[in-house]
């Protein structure tokens, strides 16, 4: 200070706040007037800070959370948007420095009456926090914490946060966004400050949206057995003590613990709006049944409403009872790189033409050359594979170690020729819901095998788009799908008036470069 003396009045004033930041801070419930509801306590369980929030704010008492990825959802009115802001308040004054990050999928989303930033007024603003940035940013001088409002609306808006560091990354609404954000927005989670004992994620949503694939994957939510012994993904973990390891959509391993959110976990909103429950009953039955019960496995929108597990799907045996080795096959594949490459493989019985679904296999990060030999290492010698449809990308030309050639190019020097998919998407989804239905017999004419497991997973989770009805929404993991129906171009050339004992050489048959030719 240029050598001049400073009274002790002085320094004290100057060195008050620094000291404030880092004494042991008193009870919290003496600073933060949020109270959390019964499971909203549960996420503060979860997320390490019970005890600490019940033992007068000894630190000693945080504890690590219970996992990396924790999902807290199902139902609407479940009191999950207050759950995070509450939470953030806790961990201000649990984690010194702790920086947290809130996004919804745009901001319009998180402004105006009873909105994120008007809870956060009424929640932060009782916690020590001062606002910044019209209630954008909320930053708690005590501890050196801030909580931060964000969006991300389109896919290229991830790069806006690639320098950023977020301890506590929470997410509203999750299925709103798609995997490829949140899988990015992941590697942004991660630690800035000593404070925190370890970085984690909360991702909050009610079921549907263009995220609802891969979060029903990460967090284990399908439904799991038939009829009595049938249990829903909510009611797995309605109970769960313990961290679970799922496989997440990149085909890794991931760490998750999931809570339940039911409207009776809000009584302070069901007293607010005692009718609302029987508004929903005014809804739709999917809408209600995915927002009142938190149903994964049924959500507005749905497009394929007829596939069900217990009709569509066979096992590998049941398929070898029925069928013939003259039966032709054929393939439908999807490129991919670091979306999978997806191709199957599909026959039909001539005479009731029922189409079987046999066969499938992905891959990411595999070269056009490798899927082509993988694809034919997996066709057994004695399958007479007539054709393998491709859509129209395969013919885009590239430039491959100095030579200029496309994929089908690459894929007939395996020995795989394709010929053009249909590409109408509207057509090709009419013939999958045609198929889905019952035929003569009274069983399905599409069944699929059951080691077809990206398929059977994708079907009863695609929904319709809102600007195109006739059409799927495009979402994360609908590769085997789109496969699927490309597999059903011209579905009819395979047809047959024989009889299921028609030996194979009274039956017309054809090589796959013979039929290529043929149709191209």
């Amino acid at each position: 200070m240029n050598g001049q003396l400073v009274s002790p009045s002085s320094l004290n004033e100057f060195l008050g706040p620094i000291r404030a930041r880092f004494e042991e801070l008193g009870d919290p419930k003496d600073e933060i007037e949020y109270r959390p509801q019964t499971r909203q306590t549960d996420l503060v369980k979860a997320c390490g800070l019970y005890d600490w929030w019940n033992g007068g704010g000894d630190r000693k008492l945080l504890k690590p959370p219970s996992a990396r990825y924790i999902g807290y959802g199902g139902a609407v009115f479940g009191g999950k948007t207050y759950g995070l802001i509450g939470l953030a308040a806790l961990c201000a004054h649990a984690f010194d420095g702790v920086q947290m990050a809130f996004f919804r999928r745009t901001y319009a989303e998180m402004d105006g009456p009873g909105s994120v930033i008007h809870k956060c007024y009424e929640v932060l603003s009782n916690s020590g926090a001062k606002s910044r940035d019209s209630g954008k940013h909320w930053y708690w001088e005590r501890t050196g914490a801030s909580f931060y409002l964000r969006h991300c609306e389109h896919e290229k808006d991830v790069y806006k946060y690639q320098g950023a560091d977020i301890d506590i990354l929470m997410v509203d609404e999750a299925t709103h966004f798609s995997w490829t954000i949140m899988d990015y927005l992941f590697t942004r989670n991660r630690a800035s400050c000593d404070g925190i004992i370890k970085p984690f994620a909360v991702l909050c949503s009610n079921p549907g949206n263009i995220g609802h694939a891969w979060y029903m994957k990460l967090f284990d939510l399908d439904d799991k057995g038939e009829g009595e012994g049938k249990v829903t993904g909510m009611e797995r973990w309605a109970n769960a003590k313990k961290a679970r390891i799922t496989t997440n959509p990149n085909e890794e391993e991931s760490k998750v613990f999931f809570l339940p959110a039911y409207m009776e976990d809000n009584p302070i909103g069901m007293e607010r709006d005692p009718g609302y429950d029987e508004s929903l009953k005014e809804r739709g039955k999917d809408t209600y049944e995915a927002l009142r019960h938190g149903l994964w496995s049924v959500f507005t929108g749905q497009f394929f409403r007829s596939f069900t597990r217990a009709s569509h799907v066979i096992t590998e045996a049941e398929f070898r009872e029925v069928c013939k080795p003259w039966w032709i096959t054929w393939r439908a594949v999807d490129r991919g790189w670091r979306h999978p490459f997806y191709c199957l493989w599909l026959t039909m019985n001539p005479t009731n033409r029922r189409v079987y679904v046999i066969r499938e296999l992905t891959g990411s990060f595999v070269t056009d050359q490798d899927q082509a030999r993988s694809i034919a290492m997996h066709t057994p010698g004695r399958e007479n594979v007539a054709i393998t449809f491709a859509p129209a990308d395969f013919w885009v030309k590239k430039n491959v170690r100095g030579v200029v050639r496309s994929t089908a190019d690459e894929y007939e020097e395996e020995g795989i020729p394709v010929a053009p998919a249909d590409m109408d998407r509207v057509n090709g989804w009419i013939k999958i819901s045609n198929a889905l239905e019952n035929g003569p017999d009274g069983k399905p004419l599409l069944q699929i095998v059951n080691t077809c497991a990206k398929l059977i997973e994708i079907l009863p989770k695609l929904s319709r788009d809102e600007n195109r009805k006739e059409d799927v929404k495009k979402q994360d993991g609908d590769d085997a799908a789109d496969c699927l129906r490309y597999g059903y171009t011209n579905v009819e050339m395979f047809w047959t008036e024989g009889s299921e004992e028609t030996p194979q050489d009274q039956l017309p048959q054809e090589n796959e470069w013979n039929q290529l030719s043929r149709i191209l």
